[in-house]
């Protein structure tokens, strides 16, 4: 018996540095079924703004790219959630983030959360890319952030991408070309 759980515990520890150290180097996580990625929202509050945003983040993710996300009422690939800083596990600085967490419940053994800082110090646009110049697009940081969360992509040098690095309030940004190679890259072939 002390065998099998010295075993399982060295198997929970490689799995948890193997998806830890794959997210550190940015390299690429895939989804257990790549024609189909699962989302949905926790800790969400109802707010038909930022929902109709976000929604619409997936599905032209969805029409540009080979990867189709399906909006489900529980148990997903990706959970989306907003809130304060303190809320949140990206940090006081940032105004979202994607993070890959192990879990060894899953066929895939690991999962995605989106979250965005809706704390005071950042202003967020009301409809589909029309920030003002102190306002941060929703819909474009949840472009981005859904990148990320997907599995398959990491920051592009090229500044007109959604995955370029950094945003600046008053930007509104969409899917490039690059953007969209870099998604279907990674889940065409398989």
């Amino acid at each position: 018996m002390r065998k099998k759980a010295i075993l399982f515990v060295l198997f929970l520890s490689a799995l948890i540095s193997g998806v830890a150290s794959a997210t550190d180097n940015n390299s690429a996580q895939h989804w257990h079924d790549y024609d189909l990625i699962t989302w949905d929202y926790n800790t969400w509050s109802s707010d038909e703004s930022w929902e109709f945003q976000v929604e619409f983040a997936f599905d032209t993710w969805e029409t540009f790219t080979v990867v189709d996300f399906t909006k489900v009422t529980s148990s997903s690939d990706i959970e989306v959630s907003r809130g304060p800083a303190e809320d949140g596990d990206c940090g006081s600085q940032v105004i979202a983030c994607a993070r890959w967490y192990p879990n060894p419940l899953t066929a895939h053994n690991f999962d995605a959360n989106i979250w965005f800082n809706t704390d005071n110090e950042y202003d967020w646009d009301s409809g589909i890319c029309n920030p003002d110049w102190d306002e941060y697009s929703r819909y474009s940081v949840a472009m981005h952030e859904i990148g990320h969360a997907s599995g398959s992509l990491i920051h592009s040098s090229d500044s007109d991408a959604i995955m370029y690095a950094t945003f600046a309030t008053g930007d509104c940004k969409n899917l490039t070309t690059h953007d969209e190679e870099s998604m279907d890259a990674q889940y065409d072939d398989h």
